[in-house]
């Protein structure tokens, strides 16, 4: 069910600059020490349906990197950033909407619920034996035209190993790198399961996500309530039919994420053989994930949820995605100047839905290792491209989960086209 009709515009102005400051090069201990330093001023203003209103933002960034060797460089950056809304997320009608979700009522008089939210779901007044005949949250998306933008800090560092002078090793480069992100005031929306299973697992359904149990009652979709209430004292946040109803999802500078981890890379650049009468190389390389943390919070003052190694919303999508520990892409193919075969396998590991519920089927999406080929050819002469590729070469399913909406997998995060065939062609004039 949609709402009213909305309106809007931004318009920005921008100012940027960078300096590169070379400090040492050459000498013993320092092939190379240099830093970089950027800066840039953002200015914003929002006009539209119901707003008139601007916002400054100002970032910078420094950057350093150190050879004390030719085979060895140490990199490290620090730096600050910020997203405008965009003009969805400022202007999008407010909408009804229907999203799967695990209650935690369901006969909580057997299964093993805990003393609060048994609590909770009796001052609801359900009995014991409560059970819904749909798992469909009423709840509410749309825009915000009050927002401001996200803001965020980063810290990298790393180091790069190119071996050279010794056999085997010096056609590989080695890299691996620390990662740590923070957002805040970070645009979205909390998922139905995690308000609904904060908010029922607070004494007195005191949690701050309640706030944003709305009821049925909620009239700003259309100004009329969006359902009748339940009966008794759930009708303040459950529908005539029992699920929770009102669930405000619209867009709102409520987050806090970060997240931290190490990305690993090798690479390997062969020596160039001749085949079909041209010049070839063989090339390969491993690029490797590991997730430390994914932190989301999802209101100030409120829990923090650690996503990592689980499928849950994806903060910046509102999606279910995955957050697997580990991910990897293994890289392999013949180049030569004008054709070339590539092969990539895509690893995601094992995950656990972040809401599991012993009643599902299933809770845990296992790991995946995708296979996808691709073979290129250039007409240099006539200006012509052709390229024909296959992904999941292996038909590899989608694994599957129980809370997941209809689909029963994660779609954001797994092929669910099954394999897939494409082919390309290229002009130029």
């Amino acid at each position: 069910m949609s709402g009213n009709s909305t309106q809007g515009e931004t318009t920005s102005s921008e100012f940027y600059g960078e300096v590169r400051l070379p400090i040492l090069s050459g000498v013993e201990f320092a092939e190379l020490l240099a830093f970089e330093l950027s800066a840039r001023s953002s200015s914003y203003d929002v006009t539209g349906t119901n707003v008139n209103s601007s916002f400054d933002a100002n970032t910078y960034a420094i950057k350093g990197e150190w050879a004390p060797s030719d085979q060895v460089r140490v990199r490290a950056s620090f730096s600050t950033g910020f997203r405008a809304p965009s003009i969805g997320e400022l202007f999008a009608p407010q909408a009804q909407t229907a999203v799967q979700y695990t209650d935690p009522c369901t006969n909580y008089g057997t299964s093993g619920a805990n003393a609060t939210v048994v609590a909770n779901c009796q001052a609801d007044g359900l009995p014991p034996t409560f059970t819904l005949t749909s798992t469909q949250a009423s709840g509410v998306v749309g825009g915000n035209p009050n927002l401001q933008p996200e803001e965020s800090e980063g810290f990298t560092v790393g180091v790069v190993f190119t071996p050279s002078g010794t056999p085997i090793l010096e056609d590989f480069t080695f890299s691996a790198d620390y990662f740590s992100f923070e957002v805040t005031d970070a645009v979205g929306s909390a998922d139905v399961n995690t308000i609904v299973s904060s908010c029922y697992n607070s004494a007195n359904f005191s949690d701050p996500l309640c706030s944003l149990i709305a009821g049925p009652g909620y009239t700003g979709v259309t100004g009329s309530p969006l359902a009748a209430p339940y009966p008794g004292p759930g009708g303040a946040r459950r529908s005539a039919v029992g699920v929770v109803a009102g669930v405000l999802l619209t867009n709102a500078n409520l987050s806090t994420y970060e997240t931290s981890g190490v990305d690993f890379s090798i690479d390997y650049s062969g020596p160039t053989f001749d085949i079909f009468n041209s010049t070839a190389q063989f090339v390969a390389g491993v690029d490797v994930t590991y997730l430390e943390s994914f932190a989301y919070q999802v209101l100030p003052g409120g829990a923090t949820f650690e996503y990592a190694g689980t499928f849950a919303q994806d903060p910046f999508t509102t999606t279910p995605s995955s957050f697997p520990e580990i991910s990897a892409l293994l890289r392999m193919g013949v180049v030569s100047d004008n054709w070339q075969f590539n092969y990539v396998g895509r690893y995601i590991d094992e995950v656990v839905d972040f809401s599991s519920n012993p009643a599902n089927i299933s809770n845990t999406a296992e790991r995946v290792m995708y296979h996808d080929i691709q073979a290129a050819y250039d007409f240099v002469d006539s200006g012509v491209g052709l390229t024909f590729g296959v992904r999941n070469l292996a038909n590899e399913t989608p694994p599957y989960v129980s809370n997941n909406d209809d689909m029963n997998t994660i779609n954001q995060t797994y092929d669910t086209a099954g394999r897939y065939f494409y082919g390309r062609v290229t002009l130029r004039r």
